[in-house]
């Protein structure tokens, strides 16, 4: 049984304070849907989150964030990776250590011998976080996939990746509490933000949604200004 929890950063800031150089840890809740909390973060070292799992890019081989990770959490685990049955629909879960986890997640068309694309985002973002809700997970670090390597802009991903969580979110979510969606700078930040700033009512499901400050950065939570309540319906 992997710990829950277990990676809180010392000395977390708000994100609003983060300039040039942000630090780990920095992050801003955004919405609730359901029991699920969906945050936003800056950060190099998203592993230093209060995460027990972290979803990374795969095709051919590891992406720059798996890459990363690997580094922080080397093994044998990495060198026994089969990439070729790691598509959108398929994505695989990789047992680090300290109840640690990696999520392997495809943005390629038919996995490895496909071209990336944002559909191939939307649905491995999807499948990841069910996957992550079926093996227990409590806290998601979700990263906005083809953005790194592969060298998508930011502002093109973050309404797919967030219209795929809102659609994970809509069934069953398990011990899940938490997705901390990342990147290492402002930009990302930004069009998280904006994309579930943005998010068509349609799209939300039949699950009750709290917005909580998304135009503010500083993560507060004061009552009659941070929160709004409305539910929304499927199509």
């Amino acid at each position: 049984m992997r710990s829950k929890r277990s990676r809180t950063a010392d000395g977390a800031n708000k994100v609003g304070e983060v300039a040039n150089q942000p630090q780990p840890g920095r992050r801003a809740n955004l919405v609730q849907v359901g029991k699920v909390v969906c945050s936003v973060a800056v950060t190099s070292e998203p592993w230093q989150l209060d995460i027990d799992a972290i979803v990374v890019s795969v095709g051919g081989t590891l992406g720059a964030l798996g890459r990363a990770v690997s580094r922080q959490f080397p093994g044998p685990g990495w060198d026994s990776i089969q990439y070729r049955e790691i598509t959108p629909v398929r994505p695989r879960m990789l047992d680090l250590r300290d109840g640690f986890s990696a999520i392997l997640a495809s943005p390629h068309d038919d996995g490895v011998e496909g071209e990336p694309s944002l559909a191939a985002v939307e649905t491995a973002t999807t499948a990841a976080i069910r996957l992550a809700i079926a093996n227990r997970v409590v806290g998601l670090g979700l990263p906005l996939l083809s953005t790194g390597d592969l060298g998508v802009p930011d502002a093109e991903v973050a309404p797919v990746v967030v219209r795929a969580a809102i659609a994970a979110l809509g069934g069953p979510t398990g011990d899940l509490r938490e997705i901390i969606f990342f990147g290492r700078d402002m930009n990302v930040e930004d069009a998280i933000r904006s994309a579930w700033a943005n998010a068509p009512s349609p799209d939300l499901g039949p699950a009750r949604f709290r917005a909580i400050r998304v135009d503010a950065r500083d993560g507060d939570r004061r009552p009659g200004n941070a929160t709004a309540d409305f539910d929304r319906r499927v199509r």
